[in-house]
């Protein structure tokens, strides 16, 4: 969407200029609540209805479709290399390897990004959010 490289370049630019971790996490915060109210009014608004079609498909496009292209690529990889390892058809060394690698280290991949977030995730919450006991 043309509003998200303008809401990227302030989230750069608070993550470089305020130091408060809490002020930071609150200006992201009404930033992110800005982002889906856009996109609300945007889903909510009618005018023809090819125009409201092709607005619903990039809105989908963005948030189903192209996060999806990672994983069943690197699938789509992996079963080729499979299939050609069951017919025997020869390939190189190194491209028989990266196809039959290709879906495990993407999930390999994957699991360290979800561990790192959930690091970042635990560092972030504040005294609030845990319970203390006395």
């Amino acid at each position: 969407m043309p509003w998200e490289s303008a809401i990227t370049g302030v989230k750069d630019l608070i993550s470089e200029f305020i130091v408060d971790e809490d002020k930071k996490n609150q200006i992201n915060y009404q930033i992110q609540e800005l982002e889906f109210g856009l996109r609300e009014n945007l889903l909510k608004t009618t005018t023809t209805p090819k125009v409201d079609a092709v607005v619903k498909l990039m809105i989908a496009t963005k948030d189903v479709v192209i996060p999806m292209l990672r994983p069943v690529g690197a699938a789509c990889m992996t079963a080729f290399g499979m299939y050609c390892h069951a017919k025997g058809i020869s390939m190189e060394t190194a491209t028989q390897v990266i196809m039959d690698g290709a879906f495990p280290a993407w999930g390999a991949s994957r699991h360290v990004a979800k561990k790192d977030e959930l690091k970042v995730k635990k560092s972030r919450k504040s005294s609030w959010d845990t319970e203390d006991e006395f």
